[in-house]
């Protein structure tokens, strides 16, 4: 009866054992969902800053392009934030990359 007893109070143990495992399994995975939905949140953020600007590079470029033998001041302006929607989106891109 005494090693039944025993058997019975190992199988018990093992089981909070396996219970005290599975509750830290589930937090950690519920830690992780959490993490990989921030995540996914950042990457849509980014993703659609990343189009914005694209869209406004676009529009820029265009407006360079009509104005370009108009005005050169104009020009030289259009470039400028050429160059820092490109920057931006460099940024963006380093961003996404290391998310």
């Amino acid at each position: 009866m005494n090693n039944l007893s025993e058997k019975m109070d190992t199988i018990e143990m093992k089981v909070k054992q396996l219970a005290s495992r599975l509750d830290r399994a589930q937090k950690e995975r519920d830690k992780y969902l959490e993490e990989n939905n921030k995540l996914r949140r950042e990457l849509s953020k980014y993703s659609n800053k990343t189009n914005d600007l694209e869209n406004k590079l676009e529009k820029t470029t265009l407006a360079l392009e009509e104005k370009k033998e108009d005005d050169p001041e104009h020009s030289k302006k259009l470039r400028k934030e050429i160059e820092q929607y490109i920057k931006d989106i460099d940024k963006c891109i380093d961003r996404l990359k290391n998310s």
